[in-house]
């Protein structure tokens, strides 16, 4: 945690120095909003905003934010054209994390107005990483991923406020971090992901909790990440168990595909004494959508893709885990010194799964009802992408229940 502080502590001098910078570049209040008379261009518009911004006038800063949302839901804003109309946002963050931390009282006027302002910064980076080129242009910005880390570490979920923020963050670093370009941490983001997937909020802020640990985890060169800690695996069970909010269940959907893509994860979750009540439920997902085959939702495509790979980890007798408790929060320790043992363990961990999942064979008859509607004159060309990858996921299904019968009899 101090690691994460002192590192963030460069985002709040670099922004100390904007602060001193940024009223020598105004001359005021009037002469920004009459300097020019005839209709400015865009650019023009960006560097004007900007020097609003680092006024820290509070007139020019309230115009300057309010312009700049309308312009964010019109999906118009190229941050990369004005480089210091970022830093001007995350100065306003930068301002507004410092007087959390400092401990200054959050009941007065002027807290409230810059807890206001800042949410409106927050916003506008939020509505502008839409845009993949915005995207990339944050990802790139060395102060974006530290604001998101100290705000994940430091902001208290108990006032709802600071939920609400938390919550913006969250799409703001589920956005970067689906970008072509990974990544890289100052900080480990995984032990804050997870401190809030456990803290029971709300289900906005779960689903987005989730969204983003699967955004992260489905990188291999983020897996290191999570290694040393408990991935929130009892959480998301808990949420696809018993919540019926569908976003929240799309979700945690979500994350265990990210997790189960790694194969030690998938092979250690199957000694899990809960993996046959996370594959009924996975089950149970694939049934209920299956009446709505017309428009097959990701959350069945990635539940059969979770399904997938749990079976290709149990078909694998040569590969055994070898992580204890303390690294996956799975109980025991496999002692694969004697090979007829092993070899035993993963005949037992090949057939609990397959008897589980014999019920695969309702949903795979619906296979060349999911053909036939792809082929159909009606059909769109989205509808024929998210049905042929539904389709492709049942035959991947389908192919290794077959195998194992083939192998087993």
């Amino acid at each position: 945690m101090s690691r994460t502080l002192r590192s963030l502590d460069e985002l709040l001098a670099h922004c100390e120095k904007q602060d001193t910078e940024a009223v020598d570049r105004v001359q005021g209040p009037q002469n920004l909003a009459t300097t020019i008379s005839a209709p400015p261009t865009f650019q023009l518009r960006m560097t004007r905003w900007t020097l609003a911004l680092e006024s820290g006038l509070k007139d020019e800063v309230d115009w300057a934010l309010e312009e700049l949302c309308q312009v964010c839901f019109d999906r118009e804003l190229l941050l990369d054209l004005e480089p210091a109309l970022t830093d001007a946002l995350l100065d306003r963050l930068a301002s507004f994390l410092r007087d959390l931390s400092t401990g200054s009282r959050t009941d007065t006027p002027a807290a409230m107005s810059r807890r206001r302002r800042a949410g409106q910064s927050l916003q506008v980076l939020l509505y502008a990483a839409l845009r993949p080129r915005n995207a990339e242009h944050l990802l790139e910005h060395a102060c974006t991923v530290r604001f998101i880390l100290y705000a994940l570490y430091t902001l208290d979920l108990d006032l709802q406020a600071n939920e609400t923020f938390v919550l913006q963050t969250l799409h703001l670093l589920h956005s970067i971090s689906t970008q072509e370009e990974s990544i890289e941490f100052p900080e480990n983001p995984i032990p804050a992901l997870v401190h809030i997937a456990v803290s029971r909020p709300s289900p906005a802020l779960q689903s987005a909790v989730f969204a983003t640990l699967a955004a992260i985890l489905a990188r291999p060169e983020h897996a290191t990440l999570w290694f040393p800690y408990p991935p929130a695996l009892p959480a998301a069970l808990e949420c696809v168990w018993f919540s019926s909010d569908s976003t929240l269940i799309d979700s945690c959907v979500q994350y265990f595909r990210a997790l189960f893509s790694h194969p030690a994860t998938a092979d250690t979750f199957l000694l899990h004494p809960v993996m046959p009540i996370l594959l009924s439920r996975l089950l149970k997902i694939t049934l209920r959508e299956q009446a709505r085959a017309w428009a097959p939702s990701s959350t069945v495509s990635d539940a059969l893709l979770c399904i997938y790979s749990l079976f290709v980890a149990a078909f694998k007798p040569s590969y055994t885990p070898r992580f204890d408790e303390d690294h996956f929060g799975f109980p025991g320790l496999v002692d694969d010194s004697t090979p007829a043992r092993d070899r035993g363990r993963s005949t037992t961990r090949s057939r609990r799964l397959y008897h589980a999942a014999r019920r695969l064979g309702a949903p795979v008859s619906a296979r060349q009802m999911l053909e036939g509607l792809g082929r159909r004159d009606g059909a769109s060309g989205i509808e024929r992408r998210w049905l042929g990858k539904w389709v492709d996921a049942l035959s991947s299904v389908h192919t290794v229940l077959h195998g194992y019968l083939y192998l087993s009899s």
